[in-house]
């Protein structure tokens, strides 16, 4: 859990202090994807074995229906919502800003339709309703998105009430309608996206260095199926401030942070397609937000360039205008590489960490962003190196949990020659994600040592003796991060009913064992 003193941070504030109490921890430590640094290799996951769909199939679901609705006028939420819980079938409605008229419907489709829906609305009084969209859909509701899409509602209303008109009209209509398309053109390429786009889509953040971009265009390695595109279900927000499909590496494609490489691989990719494979999500949208070479600096809420872009990609991706039925899950964080080369930097790690992610959630959620109060962080705690001076993943468990507690005063270690390369204080940067993950609430963690790692410089020393994650290592450490979410987020689930004294039904119990046969 997450306590403040002074009252949280501010933008242009210095960060407030955390302290990180004890809680049981979410971890993932096995799947490994060959061998880094030394000692008895780990059995070798190869992900090219694992079972996975071809793209653009689609996994068994009993999904409920789900419909975005435009209304236009709409100022305020009783007289919609009054009509729309009044309908058989309608399972729950959750209303937008009003000025943006954003209604989404949860719905049995085997009871009412999305083009129902609309008509009861119109029915109500209101003129100018649209279906943003609609899953599943009928024929009919198809129609309508792409109506809506292209013309937008008030645009439908005026091409109504011309067709009522006697045939004199007919001529006017013509040339709306030919100067509408001109219009609609300009807007064609994000438009595509939206079009094909109905139903929930869950969102992730992909935050963090080179690790969370990819840095193994050189291994030799072939681009594993795994990270391989799902042209409909997996989505990517680009730089430029669109949703598209997603490719192998989401943040090359718009140069995210001056990041070309399209032949590198990040765990983006491998961590959508596990959600999607798991049923746990049906589509996966990726928001691209890693700076290579990054250390806690760039992400402090107080002004890193990295946390502001990444304030402003999410609030910008979430739109209801960007993307109807986006949904903000959560956060894949891999990060510490260069902290690992400062005294300082690694000393500090653990506050730097904990307060980002405080300052992250309270910030979206000042954006009325859905969960952000709680968004789960899913975190890559780094590998043990050479240069590591000791194992602190497995110090007792006294000493462990002894961070942010206060103790009598030790003595005085004894004096230590300053540690040299870039990665001399990997250990205690090990050790502060260890800690974070157990402290901070809502936080998963998954253990980078013994992952396929590789050397640039061919035994050489490394990149300045830095390893990077392999493809197929990148591929795995994405599919573990997914399978470490999807786990703690059953258990979570069923803690939670346990708590309120529900027992857990038929539906509960067979989607996690779905879920579990899946991984």
């Amino acid at each position: 859990m997450v306590s403040t003193s002074g009252g949280g941070t501010s933008r242009s504030g210095q960060p407030a202090a955390v302290e990180l109490s004890n809680r049981p921890t979410h971890s993932a430590d096995a799947s490994r994807a060959g061998v880094g640094g030394s000692g008895a290799a780990p059995a070798a996951r190869n992900v090219e074995a694992e079972t996975l769909l071809p793209p653009g199939s689609q996994p068994a679901s009993t999904r409920n229906g789900e419909a975005t609705l435009c209304i236009r006028g709409m100022v305020s939420q009783g007289p919609v919502e009054s009509v729309l819980r009044r309908m058989r079938g309608v399972q729950n409605v959750t209303f937008g800003p009003l000025q943006h008229g954003m209604v989404q419907v949860e719905f049995d489709p085997a009871l009412v339709s999305g083009e129902q829906l609309v008509a009861a609305v119109e029915d109500a009084g209101f003129m100018e309703v649209g279906l943003m969209a609609c899953s599943p859909s009928t024929m009919k509701a198809r129609a309508m998105v792409l109506r809506q899409n292209l013309f937008g509602s008030a645009t439908c209303v005026v091409w109504r009430d011309l067709l009522r008109k006697d045939g004199a009209m007919l001529a006017a209509v013509g040339s709306l309608l030919l100067l509408l398309f001109v219009a609609a053109m300009f807007q064609v390429a994000n438009d595509a996206a939206l079009l094909s786009s109905g139903g929930a889509i869950d969102v992730w953040i992909v935050a963090g260095d080179s690790s969370a971009v990819g840095a193994n265009s050189g291994d030799g390695q072939a681009t594993p199926h795994a990270v391989s595109s799902w042209p409909g279900r997996i989505w990517m927000f680009t730089g430029h401030g669109q949703w598209t499909d997603a490719v192998s590496n989401i943040h090359a494609t718009s140069g995210i942070h001056g990041f070309t490489d399209a032949a590198a691989v990040g765990p983006g990719i491998a961590f959508a397609r596990t959600l999607i494979l798991t049923e746990t999500s049906h589509k996966v949208g990726l928001i691209p937000v890693g700076m290579p070479g990054s250390d806690m600096n760039a992400w402090d809420p107080s002004g890193g360039a990295a946390y502001d872009f990444m304030i402003r990609q999410v609030v910008a991706a979430v739109d209801p205008h960007m993307m109807p039925g986006a949904h903000l899950r959560g956060i894949l964080w891999l990060q510490g590489t260069a902290d690992a080369a400062s005294a300082h930097l690694s000393s500090q790690h653990a506050q730097y960490l904990a307060t980002m992610i405080m300052v992250l959630r309270e910030e979206l959620e000042s954006h009325l962003i859905r969960g952000a109060e709680h968004l789960p962080l899913v975190m890559a705690v780094m590998a043990e190196t050479p240069d590591s001076p000791y194992d602190p993943i497995n110090e007792p468990e006294e000493q462990q949990h002894s961070f942010g507690q206060q103790k009598a005063p030790a003595p005085p270690p004894p004096l230590q020659p300053p540690r040299v390369g870039p990665m001399a204080y990997a250990g205690e940067v090990r050790l502060s994600q260890a800690m974070v993950a157990r402290g901070v609430e809502h936080v998963v963690s998954v253990d980078l040592d013994g992952y396929e790692t590789w050397d640039p410089t061919g035994g050489a020393g490394g990149t300045n003796g830095v390893r990077y994650l392999t493809k197929r290592g990148a591929a795995a450490v994405g599919a573990a991060m997914a399978t470490a979410y999807v786990e703690a987020a059953a258990v979570s689930e069923l803690d939670e009913m346990e708590a309120l004294g529900v027992q857990p039904g038929d539906d509960q119990l067979g989607s996690r064992r779905r879920r579990q046969a899946a991984l």
